[in-house]
């Protein structure tokens, strides 16, 4: 059979045969949902080989879908991109269950089989619940695990510019620069003290909220002035190999089907790469969902790894990482693009902090952007 393959403008390939049948096929592997709600098809004989509608928790509309030909191609990946556990057994029936990995869902009672790892964060909400009840509004994403990787800290290291005291017993004083580059679930370290304040500024707090995920580590991303992105990457290769120690031993779990998102913010964010591209090496490299860059500094020089998804943050005003005079004299960071990463979000301007660069300014715009994406995220006046 003679077959012709067109590429529309989402990347999927359109397959016309000879006998004047149209197939589309969709990337399952995508990192995001692809929609044909504005396509527009002239029937080459009057015929489409599969249409599918759904009602709002995922069930199919059986009385307006078709089914596709004998032996034509069969999609299992559908609604949320989930694969269909659908005549799986010998006697050609199946669970018809939607499966999310670390749960399977339901989709003609719109309900999970299993309860919600953290419902206790929901207490208003039954933990069978879907999507919070709000199919259309929002999508329920599976995942256990974040890591935040802080960036420079000036107070910490300019306390090692001034003349200290030094211990007769020859200890370190207590203001040594010495980042931590281990992984804590209750906020990074320098010279083995927790940070005395919050860094994240709540923006770890809503990436968990919007995540439905509650099981964090941090590490100190923090590097001197000058530091180059390669330097800071390469310590985050270390840092993986850790990391990677502590999953094998128990010490930090997952369970399956559960993934990893990495958040880097300013110096961080090539400490992140390096984490990212350490993991990806190992069997843990799969579940990684995404790398976020919140203000990354030195973004040109940044080298973020293949394979793996890269949201980019930046703001052009960003008076350490983009432009003027700390810029230039911290590693001569400009506005860039991180190769390989896609833009997430990208600011002309903000006032205040620092003209954008401080992780706090990015909350109401990282709710924005998750609210565009689906994903229901509460704001607290």
């Amino acid at each position: 059979m003679e077959r012709q393959l067109l590429e529309i403008n989402n990347g999927s390939e359109v397959e016309i045969t000879k006998n004047g049948y149209l197939y589309v096929y969709v990337s399952n592997e995508s990192k995001g949902g692809v929609y044909f709600d504005d396509l527009m098809i002239e029937h080459f004989k009057k015929s489409l080989l599969e249409e599918t509608h759904y009602y709002p928790f995922g069930l199919v509309m059986s009385g307006i879908s078709s089914k596709a030909l004998i032996n034509s191609p069969t999609n299992r990946f559908k609604y949320n991109d989930r694969e269909e556990q659908r005549q799986e057994f010998s006697g050609g029936c199946g669970l018809e269950w939607l499966d999310y990995g670390a749960r399977m869902y339901d989709n003609q009672i719109g309900r999970w089989h299993v309860q919600d790892n953290y419902s206790e964060v929901y207490y208003g909400l039954t933990p069978y619940n879907y999507a919070g009840n709000t199919p259309i509004n929002a999508i329920d994403i599976d995942g256990n695990l974040f890591i935040f990787a802080n960036g420079f800290m000036l107070g910490q290291w300019s306390e090692t510019r001034l003349p200290t005291y030094q211990p007769r017993d020859g200890t370190a004083p207590a203001n040594t620069y010495a980042p931590d580059r281990g992984f804590y679930s209750d906020g990074s370290r320098n010279n083995g003290k927790k940070f005395e304040n919050d860094y994240w500024e709540g923006v770890d707090a809503k990436y968990m909220e919007a995540y439905k995920d509650k099981n964090v580590l941090y590490t100190n991303g923090s590097f001197t002035p000058k530091a180059t992105a390669n330097a800071r990457y390469n310590e985050g290769m270390k840092a993986a190999e850790d990391l990677i120690a502590k999953l094998e031993a128990g010490e930090v779990t997952l369970k399956d089907g559960e993934t990893i998102k990495i958040v880097g913010h300013s110096q961080g964010a090539a400490y992140a790469a390096g984490i990212a591209t350490g993991l990806l090496g190992s069997k843990y490299g799969s579940l990684i969902e995404f790398v976020d860059y919140l203000s990354p500094h030195q973004p040109g020089d940044i080298r973020h790894p293949a394979l793996v998804k890269g949201r980019q943050f930046s703001t052009k005003s960003d008076e350490v990482s983009s432009k003027g005079p700390i810029a230039k004299n911290f590693g001569n960071s400009k506005y860039e693009k991180i190769p390989g990463a896609e833009w997430g979000e990208e600011r002309e301007s903000y006032d205040g902090g620092r003209g954008g660069h401080s992780v706090g300014t990015w909350l109401n715009d990282l709710i924005d952007y998750w609210r565009g994406l689906g994903i229901k995220v509460t704001v607290h006046e």
